[in-house]
Parts: C-alpha cells; structure tokens; sequence
C-alpha cells in the first residue's frame, strides 16, 4: 500500500531531467508544461534558472514570443545561465519585431557565443537583402560566408528587360532559363502568324483574323508572363537563400 501511494506522489511530481528531454524531442508545449510545474513545486531551486532558460526556449520554438521574453528575463545575470538565456531573449525579440533591442543584445554578450551572435546579426541583415553584411557577419563561419558570397553572385532578373526581350517571341522566356516554354512561345506565335497570313492571302478573312487574334494574344500574355515570372524568379530565389541561411543559422543556436 505503502508503496502504492508512493508510486501516485512520484507520478504526480514534475521532472526537469524529464522536461529536458520532452525538449530535445520536440515536444516544446508538453515541455513547457513541464517546466511550469517544476518551478511552482520547486520556487527557491538552485536549478530554477535553468527551469526559467528551458520555459523561455521551449516557447520560443513554439512562437510564444512574448512568453518566452517574459520568463527569459527571469533568469538572474548572476547565473551562468545569463549569456544563453541573452541569447534567446534577443531571438525572442526579434521574433516580436524588435530588432534594435536584440541587435544591442546580441553585440553584448561574451566571446563564447561570438559565433552564434554574429551568425544571428547576419540572418538580420540577409533579411533585409543586405546580403553584403551578412558576409561580413557570416566570415567567421566558411559554410554560411559560402552562401552569401553565392547569394551575392546570383543575378537578379530585370522584369523589364524579360518583357522588352519578349517583342521576339520566346525572348524574354529564354532570358529567365525557361528554354523549352521559349520553344513554345515562338513555334506557336509563329504558326499562328503565318496561318493568320496564309488565310488571309486566299481571302479567308475569318479564319485569318482568328490566327491573328491568337497569335496577338498570345504574344501579349507571354510578354506579360515574362515580367511576372521575372518577379517570381527573383522572390523564389530570394526565399531559397534565405531558408538555407536560417536553417544554418538555428544549427548553431546554443543549447
């Protein structure tokens, strides 16, 4: 019975080993549950700073952004804990649009964390399409400084210049890369051309003043599309360098 009874207290009590671990597997909101518990059973702790830091992460991964600010400043600067628990805190604040508060965090916090700090103020500024800081950030880091220097390297499309290249049908297609939809542009554009000629030349205004009004459309909407994907290379190329930055960037977040 004894035993029984002890069994129920124990199964009641929260475990930070066990939040941890919730954690590390990704079970943030669960985890969070857990740390809440450990530090109302447990308010004069030694370990509570490391109970406040794993609350504060664990809603930071779960977008609690302003949650996760909150518990973060619990963390005494007297702890060791204090520079990791920084660090998050200026992630937090970037997530709630902060940006010169984390910026000022992140420039203070010691030697140990220089490289996840300066990785994190070069993310800010790829953000912004400042990819030229971001290098400078990103030097101390060969893998990231690889990325930029290529995101730097890749050309933008100019949507007008895709749209002027498109008078010849096909041009402003074969200016984007897109060689087999220039093919189309052009074989269609030109068969429609020269039916509409064909059948106006036997005196079939009908059927030469539809191939007209197809081929005409056509050269309008591809002229047009080409400015549009013009856009869309670009926006896409940008997401895909930033999304490799980031996910490069969070490998290196202290743990």
């Amino acid at each position: 019975m004894v035993t029984v009874l002890a069994l129920a207290v124990l199964s009641q009590t929260s475990s930070l080993p066990y939040a941890d671990s919730l954690y590390r597997q990704g079970e943030v909101y669960r985890a969070a549950g857990e740390y809440h518990r450990w530090l109302f059973e447990n308010p004069t702790a030694d370990e509570r700073p490391k109970a406040l830091l794993g609350l504060g992460k664990a809603y930071l991964k779960g977008k609690r952004y302003a949650d996760a600010e909150r518990t973060l400043r619990q963390v005494p600067e007297a702890s060791p804990l204090s520079p990791l628990a920084r660090y998050s805190l200026a992630e937090a604040q970037l997530g709630l649009g902060r940006e010169t508060e984390a910026k000022q965090l992140l420039l203070e916090l010691p030697d140990t964390l220089r490289g996840p700090a300066a990785a994190q103020l070069g993310l800010l500024a790829a953000r912004k399409g400042d990819w030229r800081t971001a290098l400078g950030q990103f030097e101390a880091n060969p893998s990231l400084a690889s990325l930029a220097q290529r995101r730097l390297d890749t050309p933008e499309r100019d949507p007008a210049i895709a749209a002027a290249l498109s008078l010849v049908p096909g041009g402003g297609q074969l200016y984007l890369g897109r060689h087999s939809d220039a093919l189309n542009a052009f074989l269609f554009t030109a068969v429609t051309g020269l039916a509409s000629s064909y059948y106006f030349s036997r005196g079939n205004n009908v059927l030469g003043g539809t191939a007209a009004a197809l081929s005409l459309s056509f050269w309008g909407g591809s002229i047009y599309g080409a400015a549009v994907e013009a856009r869309r290379v670009n926006q896409q190329t940008a997401h895909d360098f930033l999304q490799r930055a980031t996910e490069q960037v969070e490998a290196l977040r202290p743990e």
